[in-house]
């Protein structure tokens, strides 16, 4: 599979998360709304992303994000074993050992959807043998390489 082919994956999968991941805080949202009887604001909900202990869980999913636009900025294309690594790391994220994650999937509708769009996104990465996945599980860190040049368009002059 191509370099190209494989950034257009890794990206649609990393599109899917983060829907999952803003389904995930609409939920909580929702749930801490329906549990103290008022609306948050846009920046105490931040508050509660940020600091607030309930929240924490959605923390990794924030991570991964971050890892992976990480991944696909880096100055070389991401590698069969990237494609792989990103399945395998959102899999592990998703595969319902957190019952908070659980709790909303059977919860919230829009959360099952984004579940279910997720897996078919990562059906289109490569799949890791048993014995490959440790390995891929080292790859994160060096998702974080030396970056592309990104050409900037200057403005013209007001001289």
């Amino acid at each position: 599979m191509s370099a190209v082919r494989h950034a257009a994956t890794i990206t649609a999968a990393r599109e899917s998360l983060l829907s999952l991941h803003k389904a995930l805080i609409d939920d909580m949202r929702a749930s801490h709304e329906l549990a103290t009887g008022r609306a948050l604001t846009p920046g105490e909900l931040l508050g509660l992303l940020t600091g607030d202990p309930a929240f924490d869980w959605l923390h990794p999913f924030s991570q991964l994000v971050v890892a992976i636009d990480e991944l696909l900025e880096r100055e070389v294309p991401p590698s069969d074993d990237d494609a792989a690594a990103v399945r395998l790391e959102i899999a592990r994220l998703i595969d319902g050992r957190e019952p908070r994650y659980a709790a909303a999937s059977d919860r919230a509708t829009a959360v099952a959807l984004e579940h279910s769009r997720l897996e078919a996104a990562l059906g289109r990465l490569p799949d890791a043998s048993l014995d490959e996945q440790p390995a891929l599980l080292q790859r994160r860190p060096a998702w974080n390489g030396p970056k592309r040049r990104r050409s900037m368009k200057s403005k013209p002059s007001e001289d």
